[in-house]
């Protein structure tokens, strides 16, 4: 998909009724993306649940990050979803999200690129660690 529709996917974390995607788009491509996604998404669920019909009760929702120092403060708030719905403790110990590959703790999803994200940590001796603590504790 990141190929595909040259978008960069920075981030994800997957809940049980939506999922957060931090993605990196030209212009124009977000709708054929998403459109293509959600519709595969959702032929393989029918197939494998026997359903037919909208797996998803609404369009996705999207949001520009214009300046540079908000791709951390969104990206701690996808992450942290799961924090505050009450799923788990801390965003590291999420399952479905991409933030423990992020973070050296789990095998790294081969589609995320968090190159532009741990890059607002270049200045840091472990921008990686810079970055937990900016999410686990915002």
């Amino acid at each position: 998909m990141t190929a595909r529709y040259e978008w960069r996917c920075m981030g994800f974390c997957l809940m049980r009724t939506h999922y957060h995607l931090v993605v990196e788009v030209t212009e124009g491509v977000l709708p054929a993306a998403m459109q293509s996604l959600n519709h595969g998404y959702a032929c393989h669920f029918n197939r494998r649940h026997g359903l037919r019909g909208h797996v998803q009760s609404s369009r996705y929702g999207s949001r520009r990050i214009d300046a540079k120092d908000n791709l951390v403060t969104t990206y701690a708030y996808a992450m942290n979803n799961p924090v505050e719905a009450g799923l788990c403790e801390r965003a590291s110990a999420w399952p479905w999200s991409s933030f423990r590959g992020t973070l050296g703790l789990y095998e790294h999803s081969s589609f995320i690129d968090d190159g532009p994200l741990l890059g607002r940590f270049s200045r840091e001796l472990d921008p990686r660690a810079a970055l937990r603590r900016a999410v686990e504790s915002s």
